[in-house]
């Protein structure tokens, strides 16, 4: 088809077309108009999409932080074990807790004077003056407690207790106790139908964990030796065992200074019996 031909049909066909008889100018104010609300609505939908999804809140120190996730803490009776306990129990600690990947689930651990006067003191002694949290971590490793530290900043103190609240109670023997007396105790531990498993602490591991424990006292540290720490055992009981009733069982034993309960002892230091004289009194709580 040439361009005149094409031309001419175009003119044709405009013809046929009935002339408009509104208001143009109009029309294309309602359009702006449309726009502009239809962008309006979808700035308004995004910027709440945005705060329901990262809410920020701010300290009373005007530091802003992320807020809580769902609440991770439950009952003593659903900690299964400790991977870390966290110092004090605040709002601000517990919002941290229940935002962070790290944490499964936490219950809260009460004050207790009693935590001044157990060995090894360190560390504890900070839940002699206020509540904590016992934390179950979902993959906790070495580095757990210092990543719970860099989490909280200065918000709160995290103790490591991986090690020493794997057990339902600890038999401490007393440091001058024979090698016969520490072989006397562990048979019985083992013969015990109440027990899972014992495990043996030697005077180099106690040594280990004090120097673990007391990690911010190096004067301390290099002040004691491994020979002047007693040996223990760390006890599991079999499910539904009474942890008091085996307590009684071996705190007289010859050779046995105490023993303690540990994970129970943790929420109801009740449960805790006053050490003997061998306890190291807090210096720092």
């Amino acid at each position: 088809m040439q361009i005149d031909e094409l031309r001419g049909e175009l003119t044709s066909l405009a013809d046929e077309i009935p002339p408009f008889e509104g208001d143009v100018r109009q029309l294309h104010r309602r359009a702006r108009r449309r726009r502009v609300v239809g962008s309006a609505v979808a700035v308004a939908l995004a910027v709440v999409v945005a705060v329901s999804t990262v809410a920020i809140a701010r300290h009373d120190n005007g530091r802003a932080r992320i807020a809580a996730g769902p609440d991770k803490e439950v009952s003593p009776d659903q900690i299964t074990h400790v991977d870390a306990i966290v110092v004090p129990a605040t709002p601000v600690v517990k919002a941290a807790l229940d935002a962070s990947p790290l944490v499964t689930k936490y219950a809260r651990v009460p004050q207790s004077d009693r935590w001044k006067l157990q060995p090894p003191s360190d560390g504890l002694c900070a839940l002699g003056t206020s509540d904590g949290y016992a934390v179950d971590g979902v993959a906790p490793g070495a580095n757990f407690a210092e990543d719970l530290t860099r989490l909280l900043r200065d918000q709160a103190r995290v103790l490591d207790q991986s090690d020493r609240f794997s057990a339902d109670l600890e038999v401490f023997m007393k440091v001058t106790a024979s090698s016969h007396d520490v072989q006397s105790v562990q048979t019985a531990l083992n013969a015990d139908p109440d027990i899972l498993s014992v495990r043996h602490l030697s005077k180099a591991d106690a040594y280990a964990v004090f120097k673990r424990e007391f990690a911010d006292q190096p004067d301390l540290v290099k002040s004691t030796k491994a020979s002047g720490l007693p040996e223990s055992f760390r006890v599991i009981l079999k499910s539904g065992r009474s942890v008091s009733a085996v307590v009684l069982r071996y705190q007289g034993l010859a050779g046995v200074d105490s023993a303690i309960t540990l994970f129970r002892g943790l929420f109801d230091p009740s449960l805790l019996p006053i050490p003997s004289q061998t306890a190291t009194a807090c210096t720092n709580g």
